[in-house]
């Protein structure tokens, strides 16, 4: 299982007035939760390396895509224990995720949301800013009669859009999500235009469709595109694409 990393976030909360903060600061591990074929329980750490007590609550939602953006739905598909607590200076408290339903011929997709809950603050001039963390949660197809390799299928293709720019679309045909990072085309020339995702992240679920803008290609870029991706498995790959 990879995402293993740790996550550090320092969020300034409570009183700001007379240029005083207090801070919290959270890490969070794993970051990316990808449970097995036969998996159904798996654990996550939150640990507290701030000076002060941070109230935390956890919720999870069903994550779908639609037109670039991620759509959270509430669900009970994950069981969280505890759904919220209190952690104080130098704690790390274990959170237990239990999945629940039987046999499924695709990935199910979830998000678990970290939210910090700012204590009460006192009269005054002040600014409250409340850290969120979105943890995504993978859960592949378990059915038998699940047919296909177990990785993404992306279909791609680009296009002109108005004189100047280019818009790439992938399609993901395949069973699991797809994590892309930068996206570049390249010239002739060895230069390298840029694609920037439209939407908040690289993902591409099952079955959902993603688009990425190249802005001011100008005439400069012809057919077929040499795209350059940065993929999941930490490898670049190099896809040839008719441009229309």
């Amino acid at each position: 299982m990879n995402g293993f990393a740790r996550i550090a976030v320092a969020v300034a909360l409570g009183l700001i007035a007379v240029g005083n903060a207090r801070a919290a600061y959270l890490e969070v591990s794993p970051v990316i939760v990808e449970l097995g074929a036969k998996q159904s329980t798996t654990t996550i750490t939150v640990a507290n390396r701030s000076d002060t007590p941070t109230a935390v609550q956890l919720r999870v939602y069903r994550w779908s895509q639609s037109e670039d953006q991620d759509v959270l739905e509430p669900t009970d598909e994950v069981v969280v224990s505890p759904p919220i607590f209190t952690s104080t200076p130098g704690q790390t408290q274990t959170i237990r995720l239990l999945l629940r339903g039987g046999s499924t011929s695709a990935e199910r997709n979830f998000r678990l949301l970290i939210n910090e809950v700012p204590a009460p603050v006192g009269p005054g001039r002040h600014v409250v800013m409340a850290l969120r963390l979105s943890i995504p949660i993978f859960s592949p197809p378990t059915a038998s009669g699940a047919e296909g390799p177990m990785e993404p299928m992306l279909r791609w293709e680009a296009h002109r859009e108005g004189a100047r720019d280019i818009v790439l679309t992938a399609r993901n045909n395949g069973l699991v999500y797809a994590r892309l990072g930068a996206i570049a085309v390249s010239l002739p020339d060895g230069t390298q235009l840029h694609a920037s995702p439209q939407g908040g992240n690289g993902y591409v679920l099952p079955g959902a469709v993603r688009h990425w803008l190249i802005k001011d290609a100008g005439a400069r870029v012809s057919s077929p595109l040499q795209l350059n991706l940065s993929v999941q498995s930490g490898k670049n790959d190099l896809k040839l694409i008719p441009l229309t």
